[in-house]
């Protein structure tokens, strides 16, 4: 099974968590009822070089190609999840931290920029910050799951 590296050190993830990420990181242009990719076919394309990047193990590149999407789309969510997810790599916690902190303020439902916030808050030993991000992560995921489970209980009154 191929992984990748998360924020939390050098543990391998399964791929299922990297499209669970994906899905997450719906697209740029802050929260929205129903996520919408940018408008500007240029952002989407940097957005893709950033992921592209990252997957590769190519943090530094990544960066790059987030800092351009962000200055045409300084509301583009995506580009600061993964340029969060690449300061951490490189251990710079104070940019990731901050990349996740606007990551969530421009959608306050990406579980995973939570997530990936309590990872560096409790390395950082800021025990309370972390555990109030996990639970938010974790209502988010229940939330989830409840709407989903909605969804399934409606297909079937509907046949």
């Amino acid at each position: 099974m191929q992984c990748v590296r998360k924020v939390c050190g050098s543990r391998a993830v399964p791929t299922v968590v990297v499209l669970v990420l994906a899905m997450a990181m719906g697209g740029c242009g802050g929260s929205t009822k129903k996520k919408k990719k940018s408008s500007n076919p240029t952002v989407a394309k940097y957005v893709k070089e950033a992921k592209d990047a990252y997957d590769d193990s190519k943090p530094k590149q990544s960066i790059e190609a987030c800092n351009k999407a962000i200055k045409l789309d300084s509301k583009c969510q995506k580009a600061y999840a993964y340029r969060g997810l690449c300061y951490g790599e490189l251990g710079d916690r104070k940019k990731a931290l901050a990349d996740f902190t606007k990551a969530i303020e421009l959608d306050p439902k990406d579980m995973t920029c939570y997530e990936q916030r309590a990872a560096i808050y409790r390395k950082q030993g800021k025990t309370a910050a972390a555990d109030r991000d996990k639970e938010m992560a974790a209502a988010i995921r229940e939330k989830r799951w409840d709407d989903i489970e909605g969804l399934k209980a409606k297909k079937y009154e509907n046949k």
